[in-house]
């Protein structure tokens, strides 16, 4: 198995590899709904959001057993990839690798999480612009829900 070093790697890796051509309100919109149909078709409960920087939301849903800690959760996932620009996921595993927490940067954990959910959107030669959080499931469903949908937009920009 491999260990925490390793893990951020490769989801370092990852993400980068999905560099958007664009992303606009409607790409926002259409991500959403494609995450929304996959989470609908495993009857996932979740919260899904997705922000532009700056805090706009573009897409926000939630599906049948999800509850208002699943958006809570959502929002502080989004807060915490906004501020590292890096996913919650990969985060969450370079604090507990190092023994720090959130209060060790200053953050409080009524505004941000340290847990895997939450994927910045990074656009070609613009860094990262936004991001997408899905809440409901373990952290590690989440973020791969995310990377997937992240995924199929950017090959549908290819």
């Amino acid at each position: 198995m491999s260990g925490p070093a390793d893990q951020i790697a490769a989801i370092d890796r990852a993400e980068r590899a999905l560099e958007l051509a664009r992303f606009t309100a409607d790409d926002g919109w259409a991500l959403g709904s494609r995450l929304r149909e996959v989470a609908g078709e495993r009857q996932a409960p979740v919260v899904i959001e997705i922000y532009r920087a700056g805090g706009l939301t573009v897409f926000a849903t939630a599906l049948e057993g999800a509850t208002s800690d699943n958006a809570s959760w959502a929002a502080r996932k989004i807060a915490t990839a906004l501020h590292f620009e890096r996913s919650s996921a990969a985060v969450a595993l370079h604090l507990r690798a190092r023994g720090l927490k959130l209060d060790d940067y200053g953050l409080s954990r009524d505004r941000y999480a340290a847990a895997a959910g939450a994927v910045p959107l990074r656009v070609a030669g613009a860094g990262c612009v936004g991001a997408v959080a899905v809440s409901g499931l373990s952290g590690m469903e989440d973020h791969e829900l995310a990377i997937d949908a992240i995924g199929w937009l950017h090959r549908r920009q290819a």
